[in-house]
């Protein structure tokens, strides 16, 4: 597993100049096209995006093969414009910080604020996340289509509050506050889907066109790897500059795996990475400690209009002419934890008169476990887990990271225009409850030479822009898709994602 993870991140560096974000889907064409594709993505990844386009058809052919598609994001709270450096902050972000490092020098930290905390922003959220479709295939069959994928993806997800880097405070409705909170999720999972696509004719010709309404289902068994999720909650408001401070604190920790016996170790007083040893084995974070079941639904309007004739010469051409209404849910399913599981609850705090302490001499990068020496270092206070009231190293069960996914493609032969919205069912490492916007455009100016640009728009998420391009031939494609970091000053060559795919082929 740490060959293959390392090889995959090797790949990418040689392709392209940086590592993949919060998207519907990691593959480098969706990628390329601002990281949607409800409507869009048609191949074995339909599995996990929309099941439902399994049987639409972009070239002729019977069987679809893919081995080792990949993709990577990763943002970070300083500009790193060099892409092989980003790819090594990329991995060591999953390992345990060492000692004295992500320590503020220069300006760095006015740095931080102007790029996170502009526009009167006391909490940000940034990301980083990989997937390995280990393998892919797809074929059709008369009536059905079907397809079966194995794949392996893990998120980091954290926010910080601007009250660790600037105790000035930040005024709204009438108030004055700082956010002094911090939540972090990460978890891995591991995933072996099958599912199966098919006009449903009941309800196919609602209108006077051609047209098809097709549903799918990929029902998959999913593996956990160790994973984690802190969550302390700490706001210091007053109404006016002369009063006291107010303090409202909550924190609750979750974990499984080796991550339970760092936790452990910090709630008996001792130092967890000193006497247990830093995480630096990518397997380590591969280790099952849960499973679980889930399934991935989808359904697809089509219609096509002028000569376009491929609903009805199924098998003979790919469509060309049409416009597809889609909606999904996906990850609708939970996952049993039941290696080393680890609950904890804090105090929860109400105050007045209270102290918002010291601005920390660290940034908070994302890195696996930070938060045991960020939180002890803000203020000389300690870990909240220090102070916990109450631990259950029971079993338990979570849900798995279920979303609503709708999507439109118009498409006019060479050229496709495609919108995804995106909705959060559940807050955890991959994605938040937020609503997020994807927009893209592919033009072919040959038709083997797909050209994508595309752009996501989220509110509690830095923005990009992405570019794509590949060589579709009729017996394989290649695709490769970069994106960009972009700021509220404007676009920036700051390179925050990347996807390739190795060569996918198709048998006529």
């Amino acid at each position: 597993m740490k060959k293959a993870v390392f090889l995959t991140f090797v790949a990418l560096a040689n392709l392209l100049p940086a590592i993949a974000s919060s998207q519907i889907s990691y593959n480098p064409v969706s990628m390329g096209l601002g990281g949607g594709g409800t409507s869009y993505i048609t191949d074995y990844e339909a599995l996990f995006t929309n099941p439902a386009n399994l049987h639409l058809r972009e070239k002729n052919y019977k069987l679809q093969v893919t081995i080792g598609e990949s993709g990577a994001y990763f943002d970070t709270p300083l500009r790193i414009n060099d892409g092989r450096e980003r790819i090594r902050l990329f991995g060591e972000t999953l390992q345990t910080p060492a000692t004295g490092s992500n320590i503020f020098s220069g300006d760095e930290r006015q740095q931080l604020l102007n790029r996170y905390y502009n526009n009167n922003r006391d909490l940000r959220q940034m990301q980083s996340g990989s997937v390995i479709n280990w393998l892919g295939i797809k074929w059709f069959g008369d009536e059905k289509s079907y397809a079966f994928a194995v794949r392996t993806r893990q998120s980091s997800r954290y926010s910080v509050g601007r009250g660790f880097y600037d105790l000035q405070p930040v005024e709204a409705d009438g108030f004055e506050t700082i956010n002094r909170s911090l939540t972090h999720r990460y978890q891995t999972l591991h995933e072996v889907s099958f599912g199966y696509s098919e006009s449903f004719s009941f309800l196919s010709g609602l209108i006077p066109r051609i047209s098809k309404f097709i549903i799918g289902v990929a029902p998959k068994v999913v593996i956990a790897g160790p994973g984690y999720s802190t969550r302390l909650t700490d706001i210091y408001s007053r109404d006016e500059s002369s009063a006291p401070w107010s303090r409202e604190a909550s924190y609750e920790f979750e974990s499984s795996g080796l991550f339970s016996r760092y936790a452990e170790r910090l709630t008996t007083g001792g130092h967890p990475i000193q006497d247990i040893g830093p995480i630096t084995k990518l397997n380590d974070l591969a280790s099952p400690t849960g499973v679980g079941a889930a399934i991935d639904l989808g359904v697809t309007y089509l219609f096509t209009f002028g000569d376009d004739l491929s609903l009805i010469r199924r098998g003979e051409e790919p469509t060309e002419k049409s416009l597809r209404l889609s909606i999904s849910i996906t990850d609708l399913g939970m996952l049993h934890v039941f290696e080393d599981p680890f609950r904890a609850e804090g105090n929860n705090l109400e105050s007045d008169d209270a102290d918002p302490g010291q601005l920390t001499e660290q940034y908070y990068s994302g890195a696996l476990l930070q938060d045991f020496s960020f939180l002890d270092d803000v203020g000389n206070r300690n870990h909240p887990l220090r102070s916990i009231v109450s631990a259950d190293r029971e079993s338990y069960q979570s849900l798995l990271p279920t979303s609503l996914q709708t999507g439109l493609l118009f498409q006019v032969n060479r050229i496709k225009m495609m919108g995804d919205f995106r909705l959060g069912l559940t807050d955890n490492a991959f994605h938040s409850t937020k609503l997020t916007t994807y927009i893209g455009t592919e033009i072919r100016p040959l038709a083997f030479l797909p050209l994508r640009a595309g752009t996501r728009l989220a509110t509690d998420l830095p923005g990009y822009y992405s570019f794509g391009a590949g060589i579709e031939t009729k017996y394989f494609d290649i695709n490769a898709a970069v994106q960009f970091r972009s700021t509220s000053a404007g676009p920036t060559l700051e390179p925050v994602a990347a996807s390739a795919v190795a060569v996918k082929f198709y048998i006529p």
